[in-house]
């Protein structure tokens, strides 16, 4: 994947962040509706895996440079649904992947 159709990907990560955003917005306004996340969880596993394997970082490496457990990482890169956002973001920062919330 070239730098083009990384920030192309990227560009969709954000646009669907902010439509989750706008969603987290409504269900403090209606608790009783539900949120759509499989797909941009998806999109986010891909990103990390295709990142990580284009720098050649292994998950051994990432624990060192994250402080994060092996295990977590793991668990982060196969599902990312429960994982904390503090340990996402670390592993974003740590393969050169821009993640952001915005309101």
């Amino acid at each position: 994947m070239d730098t083009n159709e990384a920030q192309v990907k990227l560009t969709s990560l954000y646009n669907e962040m902010q439509g989750l955003i706008d969603e987290i917005t409504q269900l403090k306004t209606n608790p009783s509706s539900k949120l759509r996340l499989d797909h941009q969880y998806a999109e986010l596993e891909k990103i990390l895996l295709e990142k990580r394997k284009q720098l050649g970082i292994s998950i051994e490496d990432l624990e060192l440079q994250t402080d994060i457990s092996f295990s977590t990482i793991q668990r982060i890169l196969k599902d990312p649904h429960n994982a904390k956002l503090s340990n996402v973001l670390s592993i974003c920062n740590e393969l050169g992947v821009k993640l952001w919330i915005e309101k």
